[in-house]
């Protein structure tokens, strides 16, 4: 069963790691902004078509543009194993493998953290200290 991609507020932007990619520092501005605008767009998706009419419209350019930065852009990209037309970029595929890991140790550790308080007050309605002047959505309480 698949699972529908979580949406990513923010993303990890290595800009030192960026500007040092020969194959940006031969992009002008408009090549670099329609690069950025994919690398967002992946980073939401994972991957994308590639379909040159959606391409074109997401990264912004006209056709002109689009035919003159597509092939340095292409180069940037690979091609996913498997899913001939379907492409994504290395370092985001691995930055978002890295924030889904992140997020479900965090959701794991939540999970685990509720279970223990629902059972301390199944038990007896004991309170731990660190949850003492705490209500249950983790503000603080004036204590009597």
């Amino acid at each position: 069963m698949s699972r529908k991609p979580k949406k990513k507020p923010w993303m990890p932007f290595w800009i030192g790691r960026f500007l040092a990619d020969p194959r940006v520092q031969r992009m002008d501005a408009t090549g670099v902004g329609a690069y950025v605008l994919l690398i967002c767009n992946l980073w939401h998706e994972g991957e994308i078509e590639e379909d040159a009419r959606d391409l074109r419209t997401l990264m912004r350019l006209t056709p002109a543009q689009f035919r003159r930065w597509w092939p340095r852009i292409r180069a940037c990209l690979e091609e996913i194993g498997g899913r001939p037309g379907w492409l994504h970029q290395p370092t985001v595929t691995e930055e978002r493998a890295k924030a889904d890991e992140i997020s479900e140790t965090n959701s794991a550790n939540a999970l685990k953290g509720w279970e223990k308080r629902r059972a301390r007050q199944e038990a007896g309605g004991q309170v731990a200290e660190d949850d003492a002047g705490v209500d249950a959505g983790g503000d603080a309480v004036a204590s009597e």
